[in-house]
């Protein structure tokens, strides 16, 4: 495992041809090849997208079509000024799965990972 290094750093330390005693001591894996390191400059970019800051996994929802009616409901009932509770929400929820006739029940992990998806506190 590379500890405390940078992407920079490893492929400076490569290219300026550390010895691999001197590079393992460090707490890095062998040197690659000259083709790896080519492969992975190339890829950088990528590379760096893809580690953005943001590292958690974005979840859809397995039915989107409650979540959107919910959301709507939702947000129709605050331009009224009405009082929305949790229990309030599972209970549209669910009418609505049965609505669409699809099998589903609205339980609080389901709430919270709901909540957490649609940005509501």
């Amino acid at each position: 495992m590379i500890k405390n290094k940078t992407f920079s750093g490893i492929a400076r330390d490569i290219r300026c041809h550390m010895p691999s005693s001197r590079f393992l001591r460090r707490g890095c894996r062998p040197r690659p090849t000259l083709g790896t390191l080519g492969n992975l400059l190339k890829q950088k970019k990528e590379l760096e997208e893809s580690c953005g800051s943001n590292r958690k996994r974005s979840r859809s929802s397995h039915f989107p079509e409650i979540d959107s009616c919910v959301v709507k409901w939702i947000h129709d009932t605050r331009m009224r000024s009405g009082v929305l509770s949790s229990p309030l929400i599972m209970e549209k929820a669910n009418q609505f799965a049965n609505h669409l006739e699809i099998d589903f029940t609205a339980n609080e992990g389901w709430l919270h990972r709901f909540k957490k998806r649609e940005n509501l506190v």
